[in-house]
C-alpha cells in the first residue's frame, strides 16, 4: 500500500490526518489545534469513546472531521483507521502499551507518522524501525510533546551556546490535578517505578527511579523545586545529537515532597503487581483518587542545563519554558504536523533534536504560544 503523495508533498491538496486517542486529554487539545490549521482537508478522529469523539468533531467547525471507533487491541480495526490517512498522530497512551502497535500500523500502511511517545522501552522498539521506515519513504517523528520534545530541543540550544558542552541536566516539575489524563497518570505510575536510562561517562546506564533527589530552578510559579531520577527517553537519543557529553540525566517532581513520596509509592506498587489486573487497577484507583482531590491545572515546566566551557572557563546554560501541559505539548505536535506539510522532513525515524532543532521550528512554536526563558553562569564555580 503506498502513502498518498502529491507532486511536491502535499501540495495542491490538503492532507487527511488521523489522530489516534483523540478523545484523550492530550488528543483532543491536538485535535482542536489541527482542526484550525490550514492545509489539512480532513480530520479523522479515532478512539474508543464515541461520544466524546461527537462533541470533539461538532466543534471542529473549519476543518471537516469524522469520527472514527478504534479499538487499539484489534490491529485489523487499527490498520484500516491508518490506511484512511496520509499522516497518523498518534496521542493514545500509555506508550508503553501501545506504541508498537500503532507505529507498526503506520509502517505497514505506508502513512507517516507522529507520535508523542515517551516511554523508554517503546523508543527502543522504535529506534529498530529506521531503516525500514527510511526504506518505505515514511517520515517518523518521534517524542512530539513537551516532553520528550521541547525539552530535547532546549538541551541542544543550552549546549550549542557553549564552546564546549559537557553535560545536560533535564527537569520536569508537572504540577498533579484533576485535569490530568488518564493515560497520563498511567505513564507517570510506570516512568515513577523500576530503572530509568541515563547517559554517564559517555555510557548508557541505568538509574533507580524516585533516586538522585536534587533541586532544581523552575520559571514562576514553580520555583525551586525537588525532582528525582524518571524514566524517559531523552537520555537514550540525546547523546547520538550531543557527541561531545559525557552525562545526561533527567529528572522530575510533582512540586511537593509529600505528593513526591506518594507517587513513588504507588508508582512502586503499580510496578510490583505484574501482570495482575487487579492489583494494578487498585493502583490506578488511588493515583486517580488523589489527583481529584487536588486543586489548580496542570502546570508543567521544564529547564534544561547545559554545563561546559567558554572562552576557557566553566560556564552554564539554562532554558526553560512553562505552562499547562497539554497546551505545550499540542503546541509541540502541531508545530511538527506544520513541518511535515512544508515538506521539511526527509522519510526514516526521527527525534526533536534530529530534525527540528533550527530557528524556524523555534519560530513555530513561539507563534503557538510557547514562551522561552533564558539565564547563563560564567566564571568558576563557587567553591
Amino acid at each position: 500500500m503506498e502513502a498518498r503523495r502529491t507532486g511536491g508533498p502535499f501540495s495542491g491538496c490538503g492532507m487527511r490526518v488521523l489522530v489516534i486517542g483523540a478523545a484523550g486529554r492530550s488528543g483532543r487539545e491536538v485535535s482542536f489545534r489541527l482542526g484550525r490549521m490550514r492545509g489539512i482537508d480532513r480530520l479523522y478522529l479515532a478512539d474508543r469513546d464515541a461520544e466524546a469523539l461527537c462533541r470533539i468533531a461538532s466543534d471542529l467547525a473549519a476543518v471537516p472531521a469524522s469520527p472514527r471507533y478504534l479499538d487499539l487491541e484489534d490491529e485489523d480495526c487499527l490498520l484500516e483507521r491508518v490506511s484512511e490517512a496520509d499522516l497518523v498522530v498518534a496521542c493514545a497512551g500509555p506508550s508503553h502499551q501501545y506504541e508498537e502497535r500503532m507505529a507498526g500500523a503506520a509502517l505497514a500502511a505506508g502513512r507517516d507518522y507522529i507520535t508523542l511517545c515517551d516511554d523508554p522501552e517503546a523508543v527502543v522498539a522504535l529506534m529498530q524501525l529506521r531503516s525500514e521506515a527510511e526504506a518505505k519513504g515514511v517520515r517518523m517523528l518521534c517524542g512530539m510533546g513537551l516532553t520528550p520534545g521541547i525539552s530535547n530541543l532546549l538541551a541542544c540550544r543550552a549546549a550549542a551556546w557553549l564552546d564546549e558542552a559537557r553535560s545536560v541536566a533535564i527537569a520536569w516539575c508537572l504540577r498533579l490535578s484533576p485535569g490530568l489524563g488518564a493515560a497520563t497518570l498511567a505513564h507517570l505510575l510506570h516512568a515513577c517505578g523500576g530503572d530509568a536510562p541515563s547517559w554517564r561517562a559517555g555510557r548508557a546506564g541505568r538509574e533507580r527511579s524516585g533516586g538522585w533527589p536534587r533541586t532544581a530552578q523552575f520559571p514562576r510559579p514553580l520555583g525551586w523545586r525537588q525532582v528525582y531520577y524518571l524514566a524517559h527517553p531523552e537520555p537514550l537519543s540525546l547523546p547520538e545529537a550531543l557527541p561531545g557529553v559525557t552525562r545526561v540525566d533527567f529528572a522530575a517532581g510533582f512540586g511537593e515532597p509529600g505528593l513526591d513520596l506518594v507517587m513513588q509509592t504507588l508508582a512502586w506498587l503499580y510496578g510490583g503487581a505484574g501482570d495482575s489486573w487487579p492489583r494494578r487497577e487498585a493502583v490506578r484507583i488511588a493515583a486517580s483518587s488523589l489527583v481529584r482531590r487536588l486543586k489548580g491545572g496542570p502546570l508543567a515546566a521544564v529547564m534544561a542545563r547545559a554545563e561546559g566551557m567558554v572562552n576557557g572557563a566553566p560556564a552554564a546554560r539554562m532554558l526553560a519554558t512553562v505552562g499547562d501541559y497539554y497546551g505545550l505539548t499540542a503546541a509541540m505536535a502541531v508545530a511538527a504536523v506544520e513541518n511535515l506539510l512544508a515538506d521539511e522532513i526527509r522519510p526514516g525515524l526521527f527525534f526533536p533534536e534530529q530534525a527540528l532543532d533550527n530557528p524556524s521550528f523555534f519560530s513555530r512554536l513561539e507563534a503557538r504560544g510557547v514562551r522561552f526563558l533564558v539565564g547563563e553562569e560564567s566564571g568558576p564555580k563557587p567553591g
